[in-house]
Formats: C-alpha cells, sequence, structure tokens
C-alpha cells in the first residue's frame, strides 16, 4: 500500500510539473529558476511603445538630438520583438554617456576619461532570476537577486569592449586595446575557454553573424566583467572600425609625459597614511623608464603592442629596476594587441545622427541552463543583424518596420541542447518534420544503441557501440564497421537534409581510411560523400566522386565548381586537438545536392539525383582499423529532417 501510495504521489508530482503555467505559480514568493524554467515570464513594465515621441536633451555637456534618443528607444523595441525571455524577467532601458567621475582614476583597469569617450547612446537588457509574481500575474526582480545576464545594443561603443591603456590617456584623449578570439587569430591550446565559447551553439560560424566582426573577449584574461562577452560589431559595408594604431615613440613619449601625473595620483589614492609622494620616488620612475625605453630603441617605428596581462603603471615602472615589470607585450603565453585610439573625424561624426559602428554585445555563462541558451538563440536565430545594418548604413533609407527573422516564441534549431540530455531526443522528435533524431544522450556508455542498425566489416571490425569522449558527450564509435538509422517511413522525402556531428581524437592518423556516406536506394546504394580530417592543423576534405546515372555525376559538377579533382577542403578540421570537430550538413531539394561544413556551403550540385531515385536509408561507414591503432570516427548528435 506505502509502495503504492508513494508511486501516486510521484506521478502527481510529475503532472504539476508538467502542467505549471505562470498562473500556477505562488504569488509573493521568490521563486528559483526550477520554478519558473521554460515559463516566458516577458518584459517588466511591458513592451516599449514605439509610437511615443521624444525630444533631443542636453546631458553632462553633450548633446543628443532627438533621433539618437530615438534611436536608443528602438534599440528596445528591436531586442523585444526578437526575444521573450523565458525562465527569468527582462527589463529593458536605454542609456547614453554618464557622468564624468572625476574619482575615477589609472589606479583601476578599466580607467577612461568619459569626456574623452565618443559620443553613445543604447539600450540595454538585463534578464534576472530569481523573481516575484505579483497579484497580476506580472513579476519583479528580488530585491536581493544576484543572477543577471545582459544584452547590450549601443552606437559608438568603446568602452567594455576594449581594455583602457590608462598610463598613456589623458583628458583630452583615450588609448586603448582590444582583446578579442577568433578561430585562428589566437590559439585555441592557449585560449580553451575562449575557444569553446566562440563555438558554443556554432556563434563562430553562424550565417546571420558572417557578414559581419564577431568574436569573444577572451574568458582568460579576465578583463571586462571577468566572464567573457560575445561581440557582433557592423559598420558600413563591413569597413574597419575608425581606430588608428600608433608607434613606440610616441607611446614612450605620452608615458614619459604622464609619469609625473601617474606618480601623483598614485601616491594619492595608495598611500593613506600620509598621502604625499616619498622624496625621489619620481625620479627613480623617470630613471627606469629611461632603461626600459632603451630596450625598445630599434623599434621605435614599429606598431605599439601590449599584452593585456602586463601591469603598466607607476608602481610597475618604479619597482622595475627589481624585474617586476616584463617588457610590453612579451608576457609568455598571452597574445598582444595593437594600441589603438579613435581617429579624430570619427570622434566628430560620432556626434552626429550617423553612427559610426553598432556594437552588439551580451554575456552568457557556459552552460545548460534553459534561460542562457534561449537568450543566445534568439539573439543568433531571430535578431536582425541585416536590417540594423540596412537601417544605418544602407545605400537607400530603411522605411519598412524591424521584423526579427523568426518569431520569438518559436523553437531555436538547437533549441533541444538547452535540455537535460534525457529530454533532448524526446523533444527534437516531437517535431513532426523531425524523421530522425539521435544525440545517444538515452544510451548507455559501451551499450549498442538501439536506434541504429550496424555491420561489422573486416577482421578488426565490431559492431558500433556508444562511447563517451571526455568533456564532450556521448558519440556513436565507428571503426571497420557500418551503421544505418532506423527510420519509420519506407522512403525518404523528395526534399531532406541530413545534419550530423563528426569527430576524431587527436592524433588520428592521415593515412586512415576515410568515412563514406552513402545513400540506400531502392535497388542499390551509392556513395555520396567521403569525409576525412587533415593532420597537423590542416584542413579536411570531402570527396565528391559518384555516379548515379547518365548526367547525374559529380564529375559535371566539380567542373561546374571549379574544380578539376572531386577534393573539397573542410576547414578547421583536423587531427590537432584533443577532439576534432565537424558540423555536417547534407541538403537534398529535388535533384539538387548541397554539402556544409559548420554552416559553410562546401559543395553545391543542382544535377546529382535522379527523380526516380528513392532513398530507403542513410549509411555511414568508417574505415579500417587495423594494426591496433584507434583509428575511429565518431557520430554525434545524427537528425534527418523533411524540408
Amino acid at each position: 500500500m506505502k509502495k503504492i501510495f508513494l508511486l501516486l504521489l510521484i506521478l502527481v508530482s510529475i503532472a504539476g510539473y508538467a502542467q505549471r503555467t505562470i498562473q500556477s505559480l505562488p504569488v509573493g514568493k521568490t521563486l528559483g529558476f526550477a520554478e519558473t524554467e521554460g515559463l516566458y515570464l516577458g518584459w517588466k513594465g511591458g513592451l516599449s511603445d514605439p509610437n511615443v515621441k521624444v525630444t533631443g536633451k542636453t546631458l553632462n555637456g553633450r548633446n543628443y538630438t532627438a533621433r539618437q534618443i530615438d534611436n536608443s528607444r528602438k534599440f528596445i523595441q528591436w531586442t523585444q520583438a526578437s526575444y521573450t525571455p523565458r525562465g527569468c524577467l527582462g527589463i529593458a532601458k536605454y542609456f547614453q554617456n554618464r557622468n564624468p567621475d572625476p574619482n575615477r582614476h589609472p589606479g583601476s583597469t578599466t580607467f577612461y576619461y568619459d569626456q574623452a569617450i565618443p559620443q553613445l547612446y543604447g539600450a540595454f537588457s538585463y534578464m534576472y532570476w530569481p523573481v516575484v509574481k505579483k497579484p497580476d500575474n506580472t513579476f519583479v526582480e528580488n530585491a536581493n537577486h544576484a543572477d543577471r545576464e545582459n544584452w547590450l545594443i549601443s552606437a559608438n561603443q568603446l568602452e567594455y569592449l576594449t581594455t583602457a591603456i590608462n598610463c598613456i590617456s589623458t583628458p583630452d584623449e583615450n588609448f586603448f586595446i582590444m582583446p578579442r578570439y577568433i578561430p585562428g587569430e589566437l590559439s585555441a591550446e592557449e585560449y580553451p575557454l575562449s575557444a569553446d565559447k566562440s563555438s558554443y551553439l556554432n556563434f563562430d560560424k553562424h550565417p546571420n553573424l558572417r557578414p559581419y566582426l564577431h568574436f569573444v573577449i577572451p574568458q582568460e584574461l579576465d578583463l571586462i566583467g571577468g566572464k567573457g562577452t560575445y561581440v557582433v560589431i557592423i559598420t558600413k559595408n563591413n569597413q574597419p572600425l575608425p581606430f588608428e594604431g600608433i608607434k613606440f615613440s610616441e607611446f614612450f613619449d605620452r608615458l614619459e609625459k604622464n609619469l609625473p601625473w601617474l606618480c601623483k595620483t598614485y601616491y594619492e589614492h595608495n598611500d593613506y597614511y600620509n598621502n604625499k609622494t616619498p622624496a625621489g620616488a619620481l625620479e627613480r620612475a623617470q630613471k627606469n623608464l629611461a632603461l626600459i625605453r632603451q630596450q625598445y630603441k630599434n623599434r621605435m617605428n614599429e606598431d605599439a603592442y601590449v599584452n593585456p596581462m602586463t601591469d603598466i603603471g607607476f608602481y610597475s615602472i618604479h619597482a622595475a629596476d627589481k624585474g617586476i615589470w616584463s617588457p610590453l607585450e612579451t608576457k609568455k603565453g598571452w597574445s598582444s594587441f595593437p594600441v589603438l585610439r579613435v581617429k579624430k573625424s570619427a570622434m566628430e561624426a560620432c556626434k552626429t545622427d550617423n553612427p559610426q559602428w553598432i556594437a552588439i554585445y551580451w554575456s552568457l555563462n557556459m552552460s545548460n541552463k534553459d534561460a542562457y541558451v534561449h537568450m543566445m538563440e534568439s539573439i543568433l536565430n531571430n535578431f536582425n543583424f541585416k536590417y540594423v545594418h540596412d537601417y544605418f548604413f544602407g545605400n537607400e533609407k530603411v522605411i519598412v518596420p524591424y521584423k526579427p527573422l523568426r518569431s520569438p516564441m518559436a523553437a531555436s534549431p538547437s533549441e533541444t541542447q538547452s535540455l537535460p540530455a534525457s529530454r533532448q531526443k524526446e523533444a527534437a522528435l516531437k517535431n513532426a518534420n523531425v524523421l530522425f533524431f539521435d544525440d545517444f544522450s538515452t544510451a548507455a556508455v559501451n551499450s549498442y544503441s538501439p536506434d541504429w542498425n550496424s555491420d561489422v566489416y573486416f577482421s578488426s571490425g565490431s559492431k558500433a557501440k556508444v562511447k563517451e569522449i571526455a568533456g564532450n558527450g556521448k558519440w556513436l564509435e565507428l571503426a571497420s564497421n557500418s551503421v544505418s538509422p532506423k527510420l519509420k517511413s519506407s522512403f525518404l522525402p523528395d526534399n531532406f537534409s541530413l545534419s550530423f556531428e563528426l569527430a576524431v581524437e587527436k592524433g588520428f592518423p592521415y593515412y586512415a581510411k576515410p568515412l563514406w556516406i552513402k545513400l540506400v536506394g531502392e535497388k542499390e546504394e551509392s556513395s555520396i560523400a567521403v569525409l576525412q580530417p587533415g593532420s597537423n592543423g590542416n584542413e579536411g576534405f570531402f570527396s565528391a566522386d559518384y555516379w548515379l546515372g547518365e548526367g547525374y555525376n559529380s564529375g559535371a559538377c566539380n567542373q561546374a565548381n571549379k574544380i578539376d579533382y572531386p577534393y573539397y577542403k573542410i576547414p578547421g578540421f583536423s587531427n590537432d586537438k584533443p577532439a576534432n570537430k565537424v558540423n555536417i550538413q547534407i541538403v537534398k531539394r529535388g535533384e539538387s545536392l548541397q554539402l556544409l561544413a559548420n554552416g559553410s556551403e562546401i559543395y553545391e550540385c543542382r544535377k546529382a539525383i535522379p527523380g526516380s531515385y528513392k532513398i530507403k536509408g542513410i549509411k555511414f561507414e568508417g574505415g579500417e582499423n587495423g594494426g591496433g591503432n584507434n583509428n575511429f570516427y565518431y557520430l554525434g548528435n545524427v537528425k534527418i529532417e523533411r524540408l
């Protein structure tokens, strides 16, 4: 009887969880994320009214036009049209340059002269939890809240996207560096946290971001908030930002000129007992600076670079004769970045109604928490970056209202990644267009997946088992075997896409046999793609070499793609990382075939598959695993979807 009662209690609890609604949440109670997960709490105060008329204003000695204030409000409206906060409460406001703070000083690593920052205006959105529900079913943030994420859109933003070099800055001019992680520019081995963040949800290769500069502020450098920030910058026709570098000669001239002031402010803010400069302190620093400058005597005409992990301040210069201060840009293990300033012409142009650049940036903890992922998915897939470009920088004035690329309430393409592993597969298969999906989350490690057929070939082979790659989840291991997903329908539709992740471990040999992808037809099967990673950081390749009837072969398509041989490069797919991954998508529409790697088109053939060729299934064949070598391919997140 106790067991029956306990079972009923569990069932009631599950049903209650499944039926959670905003109306069912208690009033006046602090609600944590577990209670609000999956519920669209929306925006505090509702949506911004686009019909409100605004006027210009003067603030902090700056004149903001009505157009600039209205643009700030538009940023809010575009944000709210693209994203509905889920599991958290959104609060959106607009802003302009802040008040100059006389108490800010070079002892702060983020010190900027507020009066020398470009004219700035924008909007910020904070997403809060825990929250408290009001009687009218709206929410307010908890008075003692600690958790939040943010998303900002601004014109002419400098601070928080760059790091000040305050030792050479003056009230008339700010100098800075722009630390950024872009794959290929910085080493993924030196910046593994940033590499993971950059590839998260395909940020680094996302097609909506491809036309614009986009990067991660390196998390390892513990700058600008410390968590790392996603940044997208839009300029007219993707032109470079209106910044310019300086030479080492100017860097040292400015540092020498600033040294007395650096000395004065250092002791004013750090010597709390005497609040005065010790005798000889400035002279010692000047002598040390002369010695440091001597080290760079042959490099004065070079562009100045600074390592963000090098402390350049009065104390480090004053103590340089004790070996405390490293050279500017040679701290081992970290990259250096050029010292920059905003061009004077751009500083003046920022005061006009035409912004010089638009910055879109957001924070995100690397987590499967539904609220985090939903926010980022909404930015990547819903926000209309092209509209923003055309609105500010297009050749013709944009008069049509903003529309997001997708509804903010729509399921995101990779939304299943935000769910607990046990729910991912179930959620994906609820979509009627998904004909097959397996991320192997429900299969035990070292077991056979029940949704796959597996055949062995070569003496070294064995049936495919589910394996786990450290830090990268579960995968289906292929070596000397073939696997094919168990499909419910007799034939695949004329239009469908096959997507999957492919991985190999570090050191996968270049001579190992490739992975074949085959179409299983009604009467025959045919290889449609051959994939293999590169070695030592070199690109992988895709081979298009097939024949499906007269007029349907890869040869003509290779010539159309201006390739004389059937090999196409796959950038970023090599064997030099612990886990080398690539996302592959094969799209069939009628007779055409397209292959994409990490969102970029690699191959297209408009006449590849005869209309009479009915496809019964898909087969993956792993290469021979002989001589004790672990030449394994790993499949993950396999999906077949009707188009």
